[in-house]
């Protein structure tokens, strides 16, 4: 029989939603490149980045709100990943290992408050490079429409190097130090 899986409020959803901005906004910069090389159907593919933008954008901000929430949840249960625990891990490598998870949550924080940031910023970028054309007919061509494609690529994918970062974060809070949200 087919059941969700348990979730405990807002700290649960965090590793369901985390993996949709990831994937939207990866696929943004490769569908505006297509819209580069098919000339003729630039718009559409235009268009279809913008929109992956914005909702990889929308689930950046869900994705930080359901991590605060977990990492409080997280901080709250006082709890230790389940080997830190173990008869084998004396008290002061248990007060280290305390202080390198924190530490490594907050600069997990750090990056994706930064992120949601820096994809605010490269979507409203990207709404003005489609709409500047429409209003300064001059710049509607293709020409306009590639150099000022290929600068915002080169800015998108240093942007994308910092999410990457912020995932690999958490990745190491997940498989190194044995943090998981907490799920019923």
């Amino acid at each position: 029989m087919f059941s969700f899986p348990p979730i405990s409020g807002l700290p649960g959803l965090h590793p369901f939603i985390i993996h949709f901005p990831v994937a939207f906004l990866l696929l943004a910069p490769f569908v505006i490149l297509v819209g580069l090389i098919m000339r003729e159907k630039r718009i559409y593919f235009s268009l279809a980045g913008v929109i992956l933008m914005g909702i990889g954008t929308l689930f950046i901000f869900a994705a930080n709100i359901t991590g605060e929430s977990a990492s409080d949840a997280f901080e709250k249960s006082g709890q230790l990943p389940q080997y830190a625990n173990s008869k084998q891990v004396t008290p002061q490598e248990q007060q280290k290992l305390k202080a390198e998870i924190k530490d490594a949550i907050e600069d997990h924080e750090d990056l994706a408050e930064t992120i949601a940031i820096f994809f605010s910023i490269l979507t409203a970028i990207y709404v003005i490079i489609l709409i500047i054309p429409k209003i300064i007919k001059k710049l509607e061509t293709y020409k306009f429409a590639f150099i000022f494609n290929i600068c915002f690529l080169i800015l998108y994918f240093l942007c994308l190097i910092v999410m990457l970062n912020a995932a690999h974060q958490g990745g190491l809070l997940v498989h190194k130090f044995g943090v998981h949200a907490l799920l019923r």
